[in-house]
């Protein structure tokens, strides 16, 4: 019963245009957030910071709760790619560059939440349908991936957090990550196009 209301109120929120209004959070909050972080400044007071910083990772867990209802039962497509650029600019913000050498508790729990969000669209598609190669090219991860393919290729500023995000996303971890010899599987692997596509990742929000 405690999850059929829980399924419900995020239903409801979604109807209620939910996922467009924390889309466009997130938008406003980066766009203030990009300046300064080219500057290599700070995002202002502590307090400010912590605010801004509670309110990406409120939103996105809210954008996951919606995609995760939508996308888990294999059936329905989500193609709003604004969710995939989104978060890879507030990444790229928040996660790329901190100010002290290292992601602090607040930065971590984003670029989980991030990953998190990105790795839901994994559900998009059924495994009855991964075999299907135009299922696979035009499905809610694939228009995902492009998203942050394309984020590499737009900017140099772009190319480490898109590329330590994509790490994130690959069954395997890219090369940049590793200072062992990849065994010959491993490539092989990576190049399957229908390997994380028929990701079965249960559809359950963590605590």
């Amino acid at each position: 019963q405690k999850d059929l209301k829980w399924n419900q109120a995020i239903i409801a929120l979604f109807s209620a245009e939910g996922m467009d209004t924390f889309i466009k959070v997130l938008q406003k909050l980066t766009s203030l957030l990009l300046l300064p972080w080219r500057l290599h400044g700070p995002m202002g007071p502590t307090a400010q910071r912590l605010m801004m910083l509670s309110v990406a990772s409120c939103s996105l867990r809210l954008i996951r709760a919606m995609l995760t209802e939508l996308l888990c039962g294999g059936n329905c497509e989500f193609r709003d790619v604004r969710v995939p650029s989104v978060c890879v600019a507030l990444h790229k913000i928040l996660c790329s560059t901190p100010t002290t050498g290292r992601l602090d508790a607040e930065e971590l729990r984003i670029q989980g939440d991030v990953t998190e969000i990105l790795l839901t669209f994994t559900h998009a598609v059924s495994e009855q349908e991964t075999g299907s190669e135009e299922t696979v090219a035009g499905n809610s991860w694939s228009l995902m991936l492009k998203e942050v393919l394309n984020s590499i290729l737009a900017a140099p500023e772009n190319i480490y957090s898109s590329l330590s995000l994509l790490s994130e996303l690959l069954p395997l971890p890219l090369p940049m990550q590793t200072t062992q010899v990849l065994n010959i599987q491993v490539p092989v692997a990576a190049d399957c196009p229908t390997y994380r596509s028929s990701d079965p990742n249960p559809c359950e929000l963590a605590d």
